[in-house]
């Protein structure tokens, strides 16, 4: 069931945001499918089922099933789409989800549906609206690409660490040191030297193996964006 306030966030998502109001209500209400999941029950957005979702309450941890341990991606929060770089790919990969909090409702859209409102009313701002979202990906994988692979551990853990938190701030952090420390492609005693630089900074706190952004601007400046 859609009700208001869901309309209201899919029109507001990135990737229907050049729609009217009108526009949005009638793509919401005709081709959206809600659906809603418990706190950490998983979900799959599979390839030979395109589709994508734009999320109504809640976050969801996105992770890629490529390798044999899952690799998080990033935490999705109210408003943002998930999926939607995989709709027409031709490579063969299922991203694994997880939801976080008590619930995570999310409306989805399968490629026959995107189809079908690419070519209705305020399909040509959706077409825009979906080119300028992919874009401003490929920009922010190619810094964070050039962050990792070179620079400073404290560059390559604030990278990370921006890339991996959730609307709260917390880092959504499933491993362990020492695959935290293979993840971007440091010693252990380099990761702990950087944790410890970032906290007095006053970038991040960080006790018990939880990180938390405190200064999200001054983490992004040591990244270099």
């Amino acid at each position: 069931m859609i009700d208001e306030r869901d309309i209201e966030t899919v029109g507001s998502s990135v990737i229907f945001s050049g729609c009217s109001s009108d526009q949005a209500a009638d793509i919401a209400e005709k081709y959206g499918s809600v659906e809603s999941f418990r706190r950490n029950e998983t979900f799959s957005l599979c390839p030979d089922q395109p589709r994508f979702g734009v999320i109504l309450e809640g976050e969801a941890a996105i992770y890629s099933e490529q390798n044999e341990k899952p690799a998080l991606l990033r935490v999705a929060g109210r408003g943002d789409p998930i999926g939607i770089a995989g709709l027409y790919s031709d490579m063969q990969i299922k991203t694994c989800c997880r939801a976080k909090g008590e619930i995570c409702r999310i409306c989805f859209f399968t490629r026959e549906s995107f189809e079908k409102i690419l070519s209705g009313p305020g399909g040509v701002a959706v077409r825009l609206s979906t080119l300028k979202f992919l874009s401003n990906r490929v920009a922010f994988l190619n810094r964070r690409i050039s962050c990792l692979t070179g620079g400073s551990s404290e560059r390559k853990l604030a990278s990370f660490i921006l890339s991996h938190t959730g609307e709260d701030g917390s880092f959504i952090n499933d491993l362990t040191m020492k695959s935290l420390s293979s993840a971007i492609d440091v010693g252990r005693a380099s990761l702990y030297r950087a944790l410890d630089r970032l906290t007095c900074a006053g970038a991040i706190s960080y006790e018990n193996n939880n990180i938390t952004i405190t200064d999200r601007s001054l983490l992004m400046k040591i990244c270099g964006e």
